[in-house]
C-alpha cells in the first residue's frame, strides 16, 4: 500500500482505496519514498481528543484538480494499533494531525468535518473508498 500512496504522490492512503474493508491508515508526512522515517500503520484509528484550529490547503482523490483551504484542528490526541496490534496513544500537531483528520475513520470518532469552497465547489467529507491526501506542492 506504502508504494500506491507514492506513487500517486499521497502522504496518507486508507485500506479501502486498495479493496480493503478495514479501518487501515498509512500515512507518511514527506510523502517521500526516500524518506520513509515518519511511515506510520495506522489500525482502528480514534481521535480522543483535539485543540485549537488550522487552516490549510488539501486536495482529495474525490476531487481531482481541486485544491481547497479547509480549517481543521490544530492538533489530534490519536490513539490507535500498529501492524503488531500494540495499541499507541500520541498527541498528532499541525501536518501529520491534518493528515489523521483526512481520514473518515478518525474523523468520525469527533465528527471531524472536512468543508472548504473554491470556484462553487464545496469539499465535503471524502468517500472512504476515494479518500487520500496529497503532499502539500
Amino acid at each position: 500500500m506504502f508504494q500506491a500512496m507514492y506513487e500517486d504522490k499521497g502522504v496518507g492512503l486508507a485500506a479501502p482505496q486498495v479493496g480493503w474493508s478495514v479501518q487501515l491508515l498509512l500515512m507518511n508526512p514527506s510523502g517521500s519514498k526516500d524518506d520513509r522515517s515518519g511511515e506510520r500503520v495506522v489500525i482502528n484509528p480514534q481521535v480522543v481528543k483535539s485543540w485549537g484550529k488550522a487552516k490549510d490547503q488539501e486536495g482529495c482523490l474525490s476531487f481531482p484538480d481541486i485544491v481547497v483551504d479547509v480549517t481543521r484542528k490544530a492538533g489530534v490526541r490519536l490513539r490507535w494499533q500498529d501492524e503488531h496490534g500494540e495499541t499507541h496513544e500520541e498527541d498528532v500537531n499541525e501536518f501529520p494531525a491534518r493528515i489523521v483528520q483526512h481520514d473518515p475513520f478518525a474523523r468520525s470518532a469527533h465528527g471531524i468535518d472536512q468543508s472548504g469552497r473554491q470556484a462553487g465547489v464545496v469539499l465535503q467529507q471524502c468517500p472512504v473508498h476515494l479518500c487520500q491526501m496529497h503532499a502539500p506542492p
